[in-house]
């Protein structure tokens, strides 16, 4: 994981096309994209892990992710392929 900056104008625009986002005022979006930390993960990195503990919220913003969940004997059972522009909630 990198972290990254980027512009304000290019962080608006990113949050503004996210579903969550819309009905916010630019004013609303600008103070989101402020608060906001912006990450880069390469390819089978992994973003979060089940049961970790944090109050984070991830927006995919670019990009793909895989979720990945697993039944009680550890063996994968669902797996999901997001497109970008989702929440992914811990």
């Amino acid at each position: 994981m990198t972290t990254r900056t980027i512009p304000a104008e290019r962080a608006n625009a990113m949050l503004s096309v996210i579903k969550e986002f819309q009905g916010l005022s630019p004013k609303a979006i600008e103070m989101v994209a402020a608060s906001c930390q912006w990450h880069r993960y390469e390819t089978g990195n992994e973003i979060v892990r089940y049961h970790d503990h944090t109050n984070s919220a991830f927006f995919i913003a670019q990009g793909k992710i895989r979720v990945i969940y697993h039944g009680l004997s550890g063996q994968e059972v669902i797996c999901v392929i997001c497109p970008r522009v989702r929440c992914l909630v811990n």
